[in-house]
């Protein structure tokens, strides 16, 4: 009986020491545990964050895409109006050549109607010297016709 006793009593010892360890390991394992969790928590909220960064930077290229078709309808816009621009220019530029053209058959035109203007002056005169020089022949003669007469 002594040797049952005796066993009984080891036995009882190696399951308090094994209960004992169990204790241990399950501390262990709590520590564990909460270390994990803690952790865990941790990567959380680190996914949290670059979930937040990801949907700010996703925002952030949509509105850069989106400013920049913005901004090539612009550009289009304006490439439009300076070829408008560019067409009206070279009508105008043509307008205006066009003009001086013009400008420089009526000062041809205006010049050689002076210069008919002063010959038809100067022969006027002409004529005009002429037909007083006939008046006065004339009167001479009318003179020397009335001299004869009497």
């Amino acid at each position: 009986m002594e040797n049952l006793k005796d066993q009984f009593e080891r036995d009882n010892k190696n399951l308090y020491n094994k209960n004992k360890q169990s204790d241990v390991d399950i501390g262990e394992m709590r520590n564990k545990l909460r270390e994990y969790e803690k952790k865990n928590k941790d990567l959380n909220r680190m996914n949290y964050g670059l979930t937040n960064d990801k949907d700010r930077v996703t925002r952030e290229k949509k509105d850069a895409e989106h400013e920049k078709q913005i901004t090539k309808a612009g550009v289009n816009a304006l490439t439009r109006e300076i070829e408008y621009l560019r067409k009206q220019t070279d009508n105008e530029k043509t307008n205006i050549l066009n003009l001086i053209r013009d400008r420089d058959m009526m000062s041809k035109y205006i010049k050689k109607a002076e210069e008919e203007n002063f010959k038809n002056k100067d022969e006027l005169t002409k004529k005009q010297n002429e037909i007083a020089q006939w008046k006065e022949s004339g009167s001479r003669k009318d003179e020397n016709i009335a001299n004869l007469l009497k």
